[in-house]
């Protein structure tokens, strides 16, 4: 009989290998890629562009007249910066003279400070004239609006109902959400939403706020979230991050170039638009 034997280092590297093998590991899943954006329904873009292109003729309408009623004040101012000029004040005058600029460069300012003891009542009669003109302009372009916007809303009504049947979610989805953006902006459709207040503001000392579209706003000394209160009257409630900060309600002129707020205990900030 042939007696086969196997060599002791063959014996031992098979121990080895066998006692030290990792367990096979299940394969990993490749990581799931985002989902692709379903892109606007065709028929949905045609109704907004439709609509955006009725409402563009109002909005040129009163971009001209506010810009028109800005540029009236700034000859205005002129009468008070003589005076002031005639005066000495010099400080006084670099005040009267960058609101007046501002606007004869076709750009706005928040104003002047309710506080500010120095302005003239003329040059303060000016401005509340001023702003009661623009709100006024802007009041009644929004009425003239108004039935563009119930028309477009009948059309977005319309349009979903027709998914619906159609048992299109995609096109349901979108409807609701361009019909969402409409409600929000129904009270001002010239503001466009949000972009009335998201940008950069700055007050007269210097001082700077940033409203952003994620609805977070700051400034060099605190920060918070946002949030409208009135979309109609353009007030927006910034609530500080910590509690040792203040609270405002702002307001956006209805020139669309100035802020004013005021936190519960009455103390007043006002910011121009920067950007």
């Amino acid at each position: 009989m042939m007696n086969f034997r196997i060599p002791v280092v063959s014996l031992l590297l098979g121990f080895a290998l066998t006692a030290t093998a990792a367990p096979k590991q299940p394969a990993a899943k490749p990581a799931a890629s985002p989902a692709a954006e379903v892109p606007d329904p065709p028929e949905l873009v045609g109704q907004r562009t439709e609509y955006e292109q009725s409402l563009q003729p109002l909005t040129d309408k009163l971009a001209a007249a506010l810009k028109a009623r800005g540029a009236k004040y700034a000859a205005d101012l002129q009468t008070v910066e003589g005076s002031v000029t005639a005066s000495g004040n010099v400080d006084l005058l670099a005040t009267i003279r960058s609101e007046k600029e501002a606007y004869a460069a076709g750009r706005g300012t928040c104003g002047y400070g309710e506080n500010d003891k120095r302005i003239p009542p003329a040059a303060r009669e000016l401005r509340q004239a001023y702003e009661r003109d623009t709100t006024k302009l802007r009041t009644d372009a929004i009425a003239g609006a108004r039935p563009l916007v119930e028309k477009y809303e009948q059309k977005l009504g319309d349009l979903e109902r027709k998914y619906i049947g159609a048992r299109n979610p995609d096109g349901v989805l979108a409807v609701q959400k361009e019909r969402r953006e409409l409600q929000d902006s129904a009270a001002d459709p010239f503001y466009g939403g949000d972009k009335a207040i998201v940008g950069e503001w700055e007050a007269a000392d210097g001082n700077k706020i940033v409203f952003r579209q994620d609805k977070t706003f700051s400034n060099k000394s605190f920060s918070g979230q946002w949030s409208w209160v009135d979309r109609g009257k353009r007030k927006v409630f910034a609530k500080a991050k910590h509690k040792w900060e203040k609270d405002f309600t702002y307001t956006i002129l209805a020139d669309g170039w100035g802020v004013t707020g005021k936190e519960p205990g009455g103390e007043q900030r006002s910011f121009s638009r920067v950007k």
